[in-house]
């Protein structure tokens, strides 16, 4: 197995018991900032060989683990994931899994893995794919400030918990189609770099994208979302296109830096104190959103009575035109 990463050196020890490894009273005071195994003095990266194999055999699909502040080579990551496959779907299956602030070179492939207990990755970084296609996550799924360097992926995943991404940067492109979030999903402050794609995603509780920053995305949707999709200071700083189905959308002091094509279906529209840099386009889809196929895309929020056009807030029914 290669060796790990080095831990990002910091002044500040974790509030877990960890490993230390490499540590320096001059460039480095802390050192590996991975959790102890149970039972041992190191983490999981830094174990003998003999240590690790004992510990990755005693695991089972559906185990909680912890390896929080761990730094994880492919190779390391791979043998954790068999160790927790479920050799009858077959797919690794975590209990409750904690991987806060743990560090991932290469790829993380976390693809059909199912979490069945809350699911926790803030801080954690990512330097290769963070594939998380068709990942299940049973409860809450928390990813508050990680950092994606490479290609993020959640195509076709569930959210069934609250989906927690306030304030991840997302260096790469990140990948959202036909992703489902059955509770709040929360992108607040989160930073997209480069193409963001929500093709095909459902929501059934409140999208919220307050003050995100969109900066190179080219398309938005189709977005479906039972309730509000809320943009209040989010910034677009490039063209876009937005699609969305929804109750409401929430636009206040939102700003866009370049041209916009914004479609929206049933929607009531709060563009109070919006800004536009460049002309930007809102009107009303006259029939739901469709797939590349043709298909309907989800189940759209009921009709419901609106108030009448009025500023700011305006029923988005005619074409609008800003410039």
């Amino acid at each position: 197995m290669s060796t790990p990463p080095p831990p990002t050196p910091s002044t500040e020890a974790p509030s877990w018991p960890h490993c230390a490894h490499g540590a320096d009273p001059v460039t480095n005071p802390v050192g590996c900032r991975g959790i102890h195994v149970p039972g041992h003095t190191a983490c999981l990266a830094h174990l003998n060989d003999t240590d690790r194999t004992a510990y990755l055999t005693g695991l089972a699909p559906g185990a909680d683990i912890d390896h929080r502040g761990t730094p994880f080579t492919e190779t390391l990551l791979d043998q954790l994931l068999i160790a927790l496959t479920d050799l009858t779907t077959p797919h690794p299956h975590f209990g409750t899994a904690e991987f806060r602030e743990a560090q991932f070179s290469g790829d993380a492939r976390f693809d059909w893995a199912r979490f069945s207990r809350d699911a926790r990755f803030q801080k954690a970084q990512f330097s290769g794919i963070a594939g998380f296609d068709s990942a299940r996550f049973s409860r809450d799924a928390r990813f508050q400030k990680a950092q994606f360097s490479g290609v993020a992926r959640f195509g076709g995943a569930r959210f069934f918990g609250v989906a927690w991404f306030g304030k991840a940067q997302f260096s790469g492109d990140a990948r959202f189609d036909e992703a489902q979030f059955s509770s709040i999903a929360w992108f607040r402050r989160t930073q997209f770099s480069r193409v963001t794609r929500f093709e095909e995603a459902q929501f059934s509780g409140n999208a919220e994208f307050r003050e995100a920053q969109f900066l190179t995305s080219d398309r938005w949707g189709p977005l479906v979302c039972k309730e509000r999709v809320d943009l209040s200071g989010a910034v677009f700083g490039a063209p876009v296109t937005l699609e969305i189905a929804a109750d409401r959308v929430s636009c206040v002091r939102t700003r866009w830096e370049s041209t916009a094509t914004v479609r929206v279906r049933r929607a009531e529209v709060d563009l109070g104190y919006a800004v536009w840099t460049a002309p930007v386009a809102l009107t009303a889809h006259p029939v739901p959103f469709t797939d590349r196929g043709g298909v309907a895309c989800g189940r759209e929020p009921a009709d419901r009575p609106r108030p009448v056009c009025g500023s700011p807030r305006c029923r988005a029914w005619t074409p609008r035109i800003w410039s």
